[in-house]
């Protein structure tokens, strides 16, 4: 029988009062004398171990990189595209702070939705604020092409800056952001702790070795 079975045997002997009994099963079971594990269990464990705090954190990470943005001053976005290689990634999650216009120069780099197409964003570095005749507007270009954009950003209002990156965690979050990936989040944490409660249940109980009665 499994050690959680003996202990369980053990435990209700003693709460219902039958203190010899519990003893007996108790020197039976062998749970007095410790076991150690196996290399292979240690491997196994260590690895459940690893899997499930790294799940756990990865878990919090995405859980705070999508629910942040809605109490706390900042915003994230997923770079999908390599025009601003090598400083952001492709598949980086990129993290904003809101500023103002006028707080903004050349070398910061901006998120902005494409005046041609307003549901698009961009985040490209500013190259150059110019003047125009309804105001400011904003020059920019990604470090990996080779021309600068298109458009104009009108330097108004307020808007979004880039302070740092987290490199290939946007793959992820757009996968956990799929029905898929919201199983896969709640599936594999419950796999792993249900591997290692099965290696505790089949580990066997340390076998007893025989008393020499005195002659």
């Amino acid at each position: 029988m499994t050690r959680p079975f003996w202990k369980a045997l053990v435990w209700i002997a003693w709460t219902t009062g039958h203190r010899d009994a519990a003893c007996a099963l108790w020197e039976r079971s062998g749970l007095w004398r410790v076991r150690r594990r196996t290399l292979r269990e240690r491997a196994v464990l260590g690895l459940l171990w690893s899997l499930g705090t790294a799940l756990m954190v990865l878990a919090v990470g995405l859980v705070f990189l999508t629910l942040g943005p809605r109490v706390l001053p900042f915003q994230t976005y997923t770079v999908l595209s390599g025009s601003m290689r090598p400083v952001i990634p492709v598949g980086s999650i990129a993290v904003l702070e809101p500023v103002g216009a006028g707080e903004l120069g050349v070398g910061d780099i901006i998120t902005f939705g494409r005046p041609d197409r307003p549901t698009e964003f961009v985040t490209h570095r500013i190259i150059r604020v110019e003047p125009r005749a309804e105001g400011p507007v904003f020059i920019t270009k990604g470090d990996a092409n080779g021309v600068e954009d298109p458009w104009e950003v009108p330097a108004g209002g307020r808007g979004w800056r880039y302070v740092w990156s987290i490199p290939f965690l946007g793959y992820v979050l757009v996968t956990m952001q799929s029905p898929i990936g919201r199983v896969l989040l709640l599936l594999l944490p419950a796999l792993a702790l249900a591997g290692w409660t099965l290696l505790e249940l089949w580990r066997p109980a340390p076998r007893l070795q025989p008393r020499m009665s005195p002659a």
